[in-house]
C-alpha cells in the first residue's frame, strides 16, 4: 500500500485515476491540478509516488516540477500524457523518470507502472545507501585506499591515501595511478611497478615481497607495504582495481627499537654470564669496560671507585684508539659534590649531553684534557644494610662503590635514555657478581683459615705424638727398668732402646768412681769399632767445677765438635773418642751425681732439640730410680708397681678421645690407685667466674654426688691458689679458716688433694683427691705422682678438644656437601644419594617409591618484579613450606635447581604421593606470598609432578625422575598451579 500524490489539471482525468487507485489499495494523500500545489503537499506530506502529468498549467510543467521534486525531497514520480512532442518526449527521458503512462489506461496497466516505479526506487535507494557505507568505511578505515577504472585511472581515494600521498581526492580524480602513486625500492631505489596496473593486468591479487617507500607529491618518503587487488563485475570483468597501503615508519621504528631492546638484553645477558663466571674483581671490571665500549660503540668506557673519604680513581678503562688514557688517574678528594653523590646513592643513571655545561661536574678540565665530549654514568651500589620494616616491606642502606662512566669523544653525542638504563642494568649485574666476589673471597679466606688451623692441629698433632711416643718410650724404658733388680740388664737394656729409638752411632753409660774418673758400664754402638766398653776415662778438665754443676742437673749438648768453641784438652779428649756431637746428661741418685748418660754421633754433626733433650733428661731420671730400687729392693719393688699403676691410669686416660669418657676413666682409675674415697674432676669456666664439677667417682654410692656441682670463683682462696699453679694440699678440711674456703672444703671432708690442670699456659681445672675416713697426710710419692697424672691428663683433654674440634669441622663440611646453602633443606647431591639409596631398599623389601617434581610458577617474572634478593627468599619459604608439610623423618626434602624442589617418598603409593602435594598446595597457600606478575595467581604458586613406582632389577632411578618430570610438564601445559600423576610406572610395575 503506497501513498500517492495526483498532479493532474484535468478534473475527470484525476478522478477516476483516483477511484483505480484506491480500488487496488493505494491511498491518494493529494490531488491538485498544479506544480506549485504539487510542491506544497510533497512539502508537507511526504508522499511515496507522485503521478503528474507532463502538461500543467500554470508557469510550470509537469516535468520542471517533477525535476524539483526529485532534486529537493528524492520521491519518485511516473509522467502521465495523452501525447507529447519530441521535444517533451526527450526533455521527461533526462529527467530520473520512474514510469511513463499514457492516457487512457487501464487499472492494471497503472498497478503495474506504480509497482515498478517503487521497486526501481527501493532499489536504487538501497545502492545508494550501499554506495555510501562502502565510501564511508573506505574513508574511515586507517589504511590508505587508492581505486582506478579499468584505463588505470583514479576513480577514489580516501583520506588516510589523501594525506599519504599528499593528493587531494578532488585533484587525483581522473590522473593515472602511476602519477598519483610512486613507489620505489628501498634499497636499490629503483621505481617499482604500481601494483594496481599489475593487478589490472594479472587479474589477480598482488603484494609486494617487502616494504617499499611511498614518495608523495612533495618528494617525501614513508615506509609502507601494500596488496592490491582487480575489481570485478558480475560476469567477472575486470572494471578496476583497488590498493590497500598503510604507513609502517612508526611500526618499524617500534621494531627497530625493540631489536634494539632484545639486542641489549642479550648483551646484558652475555655480560652478566661472563661476569659471573669470574671470581677476580679486576677481571670482572676488564670484562665490563670491554664489551660497554662494543656495546655501546663509546668512544671510552670507565670505571671510578670512590673511597669513603671522598677520593676516586680509574681502576679500569677500554679505550678506542687515538685517545689518551686515564688509567691510574686519582683525585685525593671531593670527586663529587653532595647533590651528585646523593643522585647516585638513589641508583639513578645521568646523562651528560655536554661535559662544559655540566654544573655537578668538579673536574671539568681534567675530562675535556681527555677529550671528552658528552658521557652517560650509572652509579655502582653496594647494599650496607638491610632492616625489614613488614611483611613486604624492607629498608635498604646503599653505598656508592663507585661509577660506570661511557665518553663520547668524537662528537656530541645525542645518549639516548635507553642507553642510560642499559648501562644501569650493567652496573646492577656487577654489583651482584660483586657481592658473589666478596662471598667468594670470604669463603677464600674462611678456607686458608681452615687450612691454617688443620695446618696448626696437624702440627700440634705431631708434636703431641713425638711426644706421646716419647712418653710411650720413657715409660716403656721405665716399666723395663722398674721390672727388674739387675742393674746390668737395666743399663744394657736402656743404652740400646735410646740409640735404637734416637738412631745414634753410640749411647754409653759411664759410673763416676770416687777420683771423679768415669768408666763405661754400659754401651750401644752402631758399628763395633766404635766401641769403648769398660774404658775408664779420666778427663783432667772435668773434675770439680762441671762435678757441681752436673749435680744442679746440667745438660751438656755439642752440635758440632769441630765447630764449637771448646776447652783444648776437652776437644783433644773427645777427638780421641772419634766423637763429632754429643748430649751429655747426669744420672742423680738421691741428689748425688751418680755418672753420665752420653749420647754420641761420630759420623756427622747433629743439633739436639729441647724434646731430645728432655727425653734424655727423663731416661736420666728413669735410670736413677733404676738405680735406686736396685739398691732399695723393697721400696724399688713399692715404687714399680706404683709406677706400673701410674702408667695404667696414662694408657686408660688416652684410649679415649672423648672428654666424657677421659674424665670419668681419669677419676675411676687414680681411686684405685691412690686407695681414696672420692676423685672429682673440675673445670673452670672463666666466664661464668665458677669451676664446675665435670666427673665425679665415688667408692661407695651412699656418698653424695658432686657431679654438675659449682664452685664460686669469687673470694676463694683455695682456688686461687689453683689458678697460680700451686697445688693445694689439705690435711684436714676441718681446719680450714676462710669462709668461703671453708664452704667449698665442706663438701669433701676429710683430707683433700686439688692438681692444677693446665692446657697448653691456661688453667684448665683441677683434680681433686679426696679421704673421707679420717685426716691423713698426703705423701711426696703420692703428689708427684698426682702431678704425672694430671699432666698425662691434662694432655688428654686438649687433644680430645683437638678432636672435637676437628670432627665439628668435619660435620660442618658434611653439611656443607649435603645441605643446599640458601633453603637449608637436602642439596642435589644428598638427593642423588638418597633416592639410590631409597631405590636399593624398597627394591629388596618389593615396596613402592614415589618422587613429586615441583616448580616454583613464573618465577622469572617474580624475580623481575621483585628482584633476586626477594627471590631468593621466596625459595627459602618455599623450601620451609614443603617441609612443614613432608612429616615423615624417612622422606627427603631437596632443592633439585633454581625454583624447583624433589620430595622423595620411600614406602608411598601414587595417592600417597598426591596427598603429600595437597598438603605442600595448602602450606604454598597460607604463606600467602604476593606475584602480582604471575600467569596464574596473584600469589605464588606451585606445579607438581608425581610418579611413583614399585622397582624392579631392571629399571634405573631416572626413570621415576622422567616420568615425575613429564608429569611436571603435564601439569604446567594444564595451567599450572596444580599436580599431574604419571601413572604409567604403577602399571608397569604391577603386571611386572
Amino acid at each position: 500500500m503506497a501513498r500517492i500524490l495526483v498532479v493532474e489539471d484535468e478534473g475527470v482525468v484525476a478522478w477516476s485515476i483516483q477511484e483505480a487507485l484506491e480500488g487496488i489499495d493505494h491511498i491518494v494523500v493529494g490531488r491538485v491540478t498544479s506544480g506549485v500545489a504539487a510542491m506544497q503537499i510533497v512539502e508537507e506530506i511526504r508522499p511515496d509516488l507522485v503521478l503528474i502529468d507532463i502538461r500543467l498549467d500554470g508557469e510550470m510543467d509537469g516535468i520542471s516540477t517533477a525535476e524539483i521534486i526529485w532534486g529537493r525531497w528524492k520521491i519518485p514520480f511516473v509522467y502521465l500524457a495523452a501525447h507529447a512532442d519530441e521535444t517533451t518526449l526527450q526533455r521527461a527521458i533526462q529527467t530520473e523518470l520512474f514510469g511513463y503512462l499514457v492516457k487512457p489506461f487501464r487499472p492494471k496497466v497503472l498497478q503495474t507502472a506504480i509497482e515498478v516505479a517503487l521497486r526501481r526506487y527501493q532499489l536504487e535507494r538501497n545502492v545508494t545507501e550501499s554506495e555510501q557505507r562502502l565510501a564511508a568505511t573506505l574513508a574511515s578505515i586507517g589504511d590508505g585506499t587508492i581505486a582506478v577504472d579499468q584505463n588505470g585511472r583514479i576513480t577514489f581515494m580516501n583520506r588516510v591515501a589523501e594525506t599519504l600521498t599528499g593528493w587531494q581526492q578532488q585533484e587525483a580524480l581522473g590522473e593515472l595511478a602511476q602519477q598519483v602513486l610512486t613507489l620505489i625500492h628501498p634499497e636499490t631505489r629503483e621505481v617499482i611497478e604500481n601494483p594496481l596496473l599489475r593487478a589490472l593486468r594479472e587479474g589477480m591479487q598482488v603484494s609486494l615481497p617487502g616494504y617499499c617507500l611511498l614518495r608523495a607529491k612533495d618528494n617525501t618518503e614513508r615506509l609502507i607495504e601494500d596488496s592490491a587487488a582487480p575489481i570485478k563485475n558480475s560476469q567477472d570483468e575486470i572494471v578496476g582495481s583497488v590498493l590497500i597501503f598503510q604507513d609502517i615508519t612508526d611500526r618499524q621504528k617500534a621494531e627497530e627499537t625493540l631489536r634494539q631492546q632484545v639486542e641489549r638484553e642479550r648483551l646484558l645477558g652475555t655480560i652478566a654470564q661472563r661476569i659471573y663466571q669470574t671470581l677476580s674483581l679486576d677481571e670482572m671490571l676488564s670484562v665490563v669496560v670491554l664489551e660497554m665500549q662494543r656495546s655501546l660503540q663509546a668512544d671510552r668506557v670507565l670505571i671510578l671507585q670512590l673511597s669513603s673519604n671522598g677520593s676516586a680513581q680509574i681502576v679500569n678503562e677500554s679505550l678506542a684508539s687515538n685517545y689518551p688514557a686515564t688509567m691510574g688517574m686519582r683525585w685525593t678528594n671531593n670527586f663529587l659534590s653532595p647533590d651528585a653523590y646523593e643522585f647516585y646513592r638513589q641508583g639513578h643513571p645521568r646523562i651528560v649531553a655536554n661535559i662544559t655545561n655540566d654544573l655537578w661536574e668538579l673536574h671539568t678540565e681534567f675530562w675535556q684534557r681527555a677529550g671528552v665530549q658528552s658521557q652517560v654514568i650509572a652509579p655502582i651500589r653496594l647494599r650496607i644494610d638491610w632492616q625489614e620494616e613488614s611483611d613486604d616491606r624492607a629498608s635498604v642502606t646503599w653505598n656508592i662503590w663507585g661509577l660506570l662512566v661511557a665518553q663520547a669523544c668524537t662528537h656530541l653525542r645525542q645518549w639516548q635514555s635507553v642507553e642510560a638504563h642499559f648501562l644501569q642494568h650493567v652496573s646492577n649485574q656487577m654489583m651482584i657478581a660483586m657481592h658473589q666476589v666478596e662471598r667468594y673471597q670470604q669463603l677464600q679466606r674462611e678456607v686458608v683459615e681452615r687450612r691454617q688451623a688443620e695446618h696448626l692441629l696437624r702440627q700440634s698433632l705431631e708434636r703431641e705424638q713425638r711426644s706421646i711416643r716419647q712418653d710411650r718410650f720413657i715409660a716403656n724404658i721405665a716399666q723395663n727398668i722398674r721390672q727388674f733388680l739387675d742393674l746390668d740388664y737395666i743399663l744394657t737394656t736402656t743404652v740400646e732402646e735410646v740409640r735404637g729409638f734416637l738412631q745414634v752411632d753410640r749411647v754409653i753409660i759411664n759410673r763416676f768412681e770416687t777420683n771423679w774418673n768415669g768408666k763405661v758400664i754400659a754401651e750401644s754402638t752402631i758399628d763395633k769399632s766404635l766401641s769403648i766398653f769398660g774404658q775408664v776415662m779420666h778427663e783432667s778438665c772435668f773434675e770439680e767445677p762441671y762435678v757441681e754443676t752436673y749435680r744442679q742437673g746440667r745438660i751438656h749438648s755439642v752440635g758440632d765438635v769441630q765447630t764449637a768453641i771448646l776447652n783444648p784438652c776437652y776437644a783433644e779428649f773427645l777427638s780421641q773418642l772419634q766423637v763429632r756431637s754429643l748430649l751429655v746428661v747426669p744420672i742423680l741418685v738421691s741428689q748425688e751425681l751418680w755418672g753420665l748418660l752420653s749420647v754420641h754421633q761420630c759420623s756427622s754433626s747433629r743439633q739436639w732439640s729441647q724434646s731430645t733433650q728432655y727425653l734424655l733428661q727423663q731416661l736420666s731420671n728413669q735410670l736413677a730410680i733404676g738405680i735406686y730400687q736396685t739398691e732399695l729392693y723393697q721400696r724399688s719393688q713399692q715404687q714399680a708397681q706404683r709406677e706400673q699403676a701410674l702408667n695404667r691410669v696414662i694408657q686408660a686416660i688416652r684410649n679415649s678421645l672423648n672428654l666424657e669418657t677421659v674424665a670419668a676413666t681419669a677419676a675411676t682409675e687414680i681411686a684405685r690407685l691412690f686407695h681414696v674415697e672420692r676423685v672429682c674432676i673440675i673445670q673452670y669456666l672463666p666466664e661464668q667466674y665458677l669451676w664446675r664439677s665435670v666427673a665425679d667417682y665415688r667408692q661407695t654410692p651412699d656418698l653424695p654426688s658432686a657431679l654438675g656441682l659449682e664452685i664460686s670463683d669469687d673470694g676463694n682462696e683455695l682456688i686461687a691458689q689453683i689458678k697460680r699453679s700451686g697445688v693445694v694440699r689439705i690435711d684436714d678440711t676441718s681446719a680450714v679458716q676462710n669462709e668461703i674456703s671453708s664452704r667449698f672444703v665442706s663438701m669433701f671432708p676429710g683430707a683433700l688433694l686439688i692438681i692444677p690442670l693446665h692446657v697448653g699456659s691456661i688453667i684448665w681445672g683441677g683434680l681433686c683427691l679426696v679421704r673421707n675416713s679420717e685426716p691423713s697426710l698426703w705423701q711426696a710419692m703420692e703428689i708427684e705422682a698426682s702431678l704425672t697424672i694430671a699432666n698425662q691428663l691434662a694432655i688428654a683433654i686438649q687433644q680430645s678438644e683437638l678432636y672435637q674440634q676437628l670432627q665439628n669441622a668435619n660435620q660442618r663440611l658434611q653439611r656443607l656437601v649435603t645441605q643446599d646453602g640458601l633453603t637449608q633443606v637436602a642439596s642435589r647431591r644428598r638427593f642423588d644419594e638418597y633416592l639410590n639409596q631409597s631405590w636399593r631398599n624398597v627394591t629388596r623389601d618389593r615396596s613402592s617409591l614415589s618422587l613429586i617434581l615441583c616448580d616454583v610458577d613464573s618465577f622469572k617474572n617474580y624475580n623481575d618484579t621483585y628482584g633476586h634478593l626477594a627471590g631468593d627468599d621466596c625459595l627459602i619459604q618455599i623450601a620451609q613450606a614443603i617441609s612443614r608439610a613432608v612429616k615423615r623423618s624417612a622422606d627427603l626434602v631437596a632443592r633439585y635447581g633454581g625454583e624447583e624442589f624433589a620430595i622423595i617418598l620411600p614406602n608411598t603409593n601414587s595417592d600417597g604421593a598426591v596427598q603429600v602435594a595437597q598438603d605442600i598446595q595448602e602450606q604454598i597457600r597460607q604463606l600467602n606470598l604476593p606475584h602480582a606478575t604471575s600467569v596464574v595467581s596473584q600469589q605464588i604458586t606451585l606445579s607438581f609432578g608425581i610418579a611413583s613406582i614399585r622397582p624392579t632389577l631392571d629399571q634405573s632411578p631416572q626413570t621415576l625422575i622422567d616420568r615425575a618430570d613429564r608429569a611436571l610438564y603435564q601439569a604446567k601445559g594444564q595451567g599450572r598451579n596444580g599436580y599431574s600423576v604419571d601413572l604409567s610406572l604403577s602399571s608397569e610395575s604391577l603386571e611386572s
